[in-house]
């Protein structure tokens, strides 16, 4: 669950029941960092691309889970309460969408 990968109609299927949704992979494993409109809000907002991402989840109800390996990044990553994103760049980032999943297929798992 990110920018790049809404699943907006899981999402509004869920919190209509009042199911809490997980953002799973919500920093794109690194994927979109440099996308132009993610460079553009980090600057604008003060933040880095990963704080984008984590406050765009939070801001959309999400249970949010970044991941990294460094220490440093980790407690960056929980620095968001600072700063709102306004409901014209959410709508922004909305925009962003293209299906874009991050994960390993099924196949990949099973070693095929």
């Amino acid at each position: 669950m990110h920018p790049f990968n809404t699943q907006r109609e899981i999402v509004e299927y869920c919190q209509a029941r009042g199911i809490v949704v997980q953002a799973y992979a919500p920093l794109v494993r690194g994927l979109r960092m440099k996308h132009p409109v993610i460079v553009e809000l980090s600057k604008q907002y003060g933040c880095t691309p990963a704080q984008l991402f984590v406050r765009w989840g939070l801001q959309n109800g999400f249970v949010v889970l970044p991941k990294s390996s460094k220490k440093e990044r980790i407690k960056e990553n929980c620095e968001v309460a600072g700063f709102e994103i306004a409901q014209e760049d959410m709508d922004r980032l909305a925009a962003c969408h293209e299906k874009l999943v991050t994960g390993k297929r099924f196949s990949d798992q099973q070693g095929e």
